[in-house]
């Protein structure tokens, strides 16, 4: 385990499931979209890969950011939205500390063996039509709409080998990496600081690459009508 090379590189494999492929538009009960990633190819195969997950696909805390896209468009009629918000958020990090891990971040390893990983991300209603024009009341019984995985959302901002809960531990992640990511213009750390600081260092975030193996995703909404039936009676 160490700092990835300049020329390392990982390819990931992402799909995506949903927990139906229906979504009630009357059940208080949130629908779930499973995002599945596992390492298809790398410069070190057989080895895990760490990622910061904030900021990207990997996050599962929302889906205002444009993580599927836009909107979720009716296949009926692709003028029909449910807009999603897909606000652009501008991130300035301020922190007095190059450690990661001081810094809050969350992080996800992907298993060198190329099994798959779930981010979950958990979908009311509520959440859905947030920021849409387009209110549950609008949808028909039986509408089919799709969505799909926003690629600019599969950049992550920071990589590195390893497993956080294995050969990571005891380490201190470096916010330097190669190319852009997490410190555009900070210098890297020299070898004695990396020793002294017992320092794991990033990849080249442009060479952490997502394949999306699944495209549109369909789901079609469905509203339970209360049935007022009369008792019987013999």
């Amino acid at each position: 385990m160490a700092s990835p090379a300049l020329n390392d590189e990982v390819i990931v494999a992402l799909t995506v499931t949903t927990s139906s492929p229906f979504m009630s538009l009357s059940s208080p009960v949130p629908w779930k979209i499973f995002v599945h990633a596992r390492i298809l190819r790398s410069s070190r195969w057989g080895q895990p890969v760490t990622i910061v997950a904030d900021r990207s696909i990997f996050w599962g805390t929302g889906i205002w950011r444009g993580e599927f896209g836009s909107a979720f468009v009716s296949k009926r009629d692709p003028n029909r939205h449910i807009r999603l918000g897909h606000f652009w958020v501008k991130y300035i990090d301020t922190f007095d500390t190059l450690s990661l891990y001081e810094r809050g971040f969350n992080f996800l390893t992907l298993p060198g063996s190329g099994q798959a990983v779930t981010v979950t991300y958990e979908v009311s209603l509520e959440k859905l039509f947030e920021y849409s024009d387009l209110r549950p009341e609008d949808i028909q019984s039986g509408e089919e709409f799709r969505f799909h995985v926003n690629p600019r959302q599969c950049r992550v901002p920071w990589w590195c080998w390893g497993d956080i809960e294995g050969d990571l531990k005891g380490k201190d992640l470096h916010e330097w990496s190669h190319m852009e990511g997490l410190a555009d213009e900070l210098p890297p750390p020299s070898q004695e600081e990396i020793e002294q600081g017992n320092y794991i260092t990033g990849g080249d975030v442009d060479k952490f690459q997502v394949e999306d193996q699944t495209g549109w995703v369909d789901v079609t909404f469905m509203r339970v009508r209360k049935c007022r039936c009369s008792a019987l009676h013999p």
